[in-house]
């Protein structure tokens, strides 16, 4: 279920022997009706994807400014459509992320993972607000449209977690930067949580 999910998602995709079952599963289980209550409404579902993908910061842009060529900021973009959310008066329980895990490639270069996060609509459908698409997109197309072309190997596991979740090795929350790293990482995430007016739980 989407609150039993294994402590290492790296771990649990390279040993399920039934990827393509999780994933239906998992795309399933975020397709079972609800009223929607407390979740976004279409103008504010662009809104928040718009805002994120013009972001000064977690833009795709301003990709070149914090990645160093061989890690993506999946996770940062991700983060920045959580906190954006949040400003919005979104509930937490209509906010998730979607982990697609496994070996993915395009021609730009190959990676372990891809995230996105998740808002449910007053309509109670699940959307990928995730700034590769320019519209908010159901999470079953977006599966179709993001995540499919990078697997090559019929490699990939999704899995649901709380959007608070930072990254795919551990169900560790978000944790304060440290102000003296100044890698790219350390400035995207101390830059990103500067500019907005929440702040990670």
């Amino acid at each position: 279920s989407l609150n039993e999910l294994p402590h290492n998602l790296f771990d649990h995709q390279a040993n399920n022997p039934n990827k393509q079952l999780t994933n239906e599963l998992t795309l399933k289980e975020l397709e079972t009706p609800n009223n929607g209550e407390g979740g976004a409404t279409p103008e504010q579902l662009k809104a928040m994807l718009k805002s994120v993908r013009e972001h000064p910061i977690a833009g795709l842009e301003n990709r070149s400014i914090y990645e160093n060529g061989t890690t993506g900021f999946c996770y940062g973009r991700a983060a920045a459509t959580h906190f954006e959310a949040m400003q919005n008066g979104i509930s937490s329980q209509n906010i998730r992320k979607v982990w697609a895990v496994g070996p993915m490639s395009t021609r730009e270069g190959s990676w372990k993972f891809h995230v996105t996060a998740i808002v449910r609509g007053r309509d109670g459908v699940w959307y990928s607000l995730d700034p590769y698409l320019s519209e908010p997109t159901p999470v079953r197309e977006w599966y179709r449209k993001i995540v499919k072309p990078w697997d090559k190997y019929n490699e990939i596991t999704l899995y649901s977690t709380e959007a608070n979740r930072f990254l795919p090795e551990s169900p560790e929350t978000y944790f304060k930067i440290d102000k003296n790293d100044h890698s790219g990482f350390g400035r995207y995430f101390r830059d990103l949580y500067d500019s907005y007016d929440v702040k990670p739980k």
